[in-house]
């Protein structure tokens, strides 16, 4: 698509009766007022009203675009898309056709379409607050609409569940999150969420109870204490719901809210529930695997609940692979970290930055730490005696109860042995890296995504001058890096670590360092990862510098460690593991190795680039 895109003009819309045209629809969403305004545009081209056929077509267009509630910085995406192109989005209409769009926006009385053109006017134009205020109030309006009622759902048969309700609530929120400091959120959103919250509490659906309530825990309109009793309630009612992955989810909630107010007893009371209706899943199917899989799951989900040991010990009996006993063994503890004086430094340093700056000084938001500093750290734990590992060494097993790894104990006298340095520079940075992702790295991001609309298009002026992204990757690296500064986590890990071997090996090339072996039938093939740090580590190091490549080395490829790459590599990192403070870290160290070569360049050739882009 083409930028600037004018669909219809001032005066296109100034012909409009769109109050008219909408006053029939009764439903809250959309797609009914879509179908209302084709008909209208289809009706004005029969009548030769050529003027008024493309505002239709506009308001049509823009009742189209597909709202990502799970992506709110990147919140629009085109209905289709294809191989030969795709429909119009919304950052194609920005421009002149935002400011004709936002000077209509007053004469819109149907909520769900003006709270469709307020949102997008503020998403092209991030300083049109009136648009921000005037998306959430119609967004509101929508939800105490189908509360009360006046609005119906689009989906008839289950119009009692308000899950549409669920997802137009959240949007408002959203908007909220980006636009006001947090804990500023407008009464009248409090109120229509309390509203909604009451409803689905009352109704006692589980599946719309969660959303809400784990809704209104992510924007602090919620307490854990209310939100354990009312979950608990809500889950043990089931509401003659027999299907046991509904109900399962608001026990887990019920746990983790307990688990919150620090009572133990009840936590592990909703976790053995949970484990119940696993159990309940795996009764459901006919296939041996099947149920051998969700037979695993309770015994895991057991184990996490210190459930009673003869019902473990009688699932595994069920089982042909039997779990490692020394998982009955593994504890967990949770560590605090105040980052309030780092997150008010980041806000501060980030402060009325242009685009160019922001991306700029993010990628040099902090520097690796030194090989001398985490010797340093590490020989301090030597004191630690058995704690460190200085006496017995350590052994370290996955979530399947696997030993993946194990590790000697410190030599007694002197250099302590560079494995158990290796691995006390792990608890180290692991600490390290949740202060600067919490603290300053994730601060810096959500302040660009709320100053501005970050892209692909964004991007594409860093990978292309960068000599670290590989010709014919440029794509994938811009795309990686809007999906990780927009908070998709999942997809940026996955599409920007892989690229890390073959940009290392790219740099070397042109370095004219070979990168290849020569295998004994005589072909040739290109080292992986490993395979780079074991036997071209000094040529790495003088590219890169020693210190650098040690963080690539410990975060990338060393047991026991994240070793991302292999983690993606075979399929083995969750959906949890993707926002873990390792993978954010991972996302941000390859932006920041993209960027370094440009760093003395960043004023004359990249700034001036990245201004031309809206």
């Amino acid at each position: 698509m083409s930028d600037n895109v004018l669909l219809a003009s001032r005066g296109d819309l100034a012909v409009l009766d769109l109050n008219a045209v909408l006053g029939g629809v009764e439903h809250g969403d959309v797609y009914a007022v879509e179908s209302a305004l084709l008909r209208a545009a289809k009706g004005a081209e029969t009548g030769g009203d050529a003027a008024a056929q493309r505002g239709y077509a506009l308001f049509a267009v823009l009742c189209s675009f597909h709202l990502r509630l799970e992506d709110p910085a990147q919140s629009w995406g085109p209905r289709w898309q294809g191989q030969n192109g795709r429909s119009y989005t919304a950052s194609d209409l920005r421009g002149e056709q935002t400011s004709v769009l936002a000077d209509a926006l007053e004469s819109i009385k149907h909520p769900a379409l003006r709270a469709r053109v307020a949102d997008v006017v503020w998403y092209n134009e991030r300083k049109r607050r009136d648009a921000a205020e005037a998306a959430i109030a119609a967004y509101l309006e929508i939800a105490a609409g189908r509360l009360a009622g006046r609005l119906a759902s689009r989906f008839s048969d289950r119009e009692d569940l308000l899950l549409d309700v669920v997802e137009t609530m959240q949007r408002p929120l959203q908007i909220v999150a980006l636009t006001r400091k947090r804990g500023d959120v407008p009464e009248q959103v409090r109120a229509t969420f309390a509203a909604l919250y009451r409803r689905v509490r009352e109704g006692e659906r589980c599946v719309p109870y969660v959303k809400v309530a784990r809704l209104g825990l992510g924007y602090g309109l919620l307490d854990a204490a209310t939100v354990a009793e009312d979950a608990e309630r809500v889950a043990s009612a089931r509401n003659g719901i027999d299907y046991p992955m509904a109900v399962q989810p608001a026990w887990l909630l019920a746990a983790e809210c307990h688990g919150k107010q620090k009572d133990a007893e009840a936590k592990t009371r909703c976790q053995l529930a949970a484990v119940e209706e696993t159990l309940r899943m795996r009764n459901a199917v006919s296939g041996a695997s099947a149920r051998a899989y969700w037979t695993r799951k309770a015994i895991g989900e057991l184990r996490a609940a210190r459930g009673p040991r003869e019902r473990i010990e009688a699932l595994r009996r069920e089982l042909r692979d039997l779990q490692d006993a020394s998982l009955d063994e593994i504890a967990q503890f949770t560590y605090e970290l105040d980052l309030t004086e780092e997150v008010k430094a980041t806000e501060e340093r980030f402060a009325g930055l242009g685009l160019a700056d922001t991306l700029l000084r993010f990628a040099l938001i902090v520097s690796p730490l030194t090989q001398a500093k985490l010797y340093e750290q590490a020989v301090k734990t030597r004191g630690d005696g058995w704690l460190s590992g200085t006496l017995f060494g350590s052994t370290y097993v996955d979530a399947e109860g696997k030993t993946v790894a194990e590790l000697p104990p410190a030599l007694p006298d002197g250099d302590p042995g560079s494995k158990w340095v290796a691995e006390q520079s792990m608890r180290y940075l692991d600490i390290w890296r949740h202060h600067v992702v919490g603290g300053r790295i994730e601060v810096a991001r959500r302040l660009g995504v709320a100053s501005f609309p970050l892209e692909e298009r964004h991007f594409d002026p860093i990978v292309q001058a960068s000599i670290f992204v590989p010709p014919g990757h440029e794509h994938l690296f811009a795309l990686g890096f809007a999906r990780f500064w927009q908070g998709d986590f999942a997809s940026a890990v996955h599409l920007l670590v892989p690229q890390l071997e073959n940009s290392l090996r790219h740099v070397l090339l042109n370095a004219s360092r070979e990168t290849s072996k020569i295998k004994p039938d005589l072909l040739q093939e290109d080292r992986s990862l490993s395979g780079l740090l074991e036997n071209l580590r000094v040529e790495l190091e003088q590219v890169f510098g020693p210190d650098l490549i040690n963080e690539i080395d410990l975060l990338f490829n060393h047991k026991p460690g994240p070793a991302l790459r292999h983690e993606i590599a075979h399929g083995k990192l969750s959906a949890g593991g993707c926002y873990h403070t390792d993978a954010i870290y991972a996302c941000w160290l390859i932006y920041r190795l993209t960027c370094l070569p440009l760093v003395r360049h960043w004023k004359e050739k990249i700034a001036p680039a990245l201004g031309t882009i809206a």
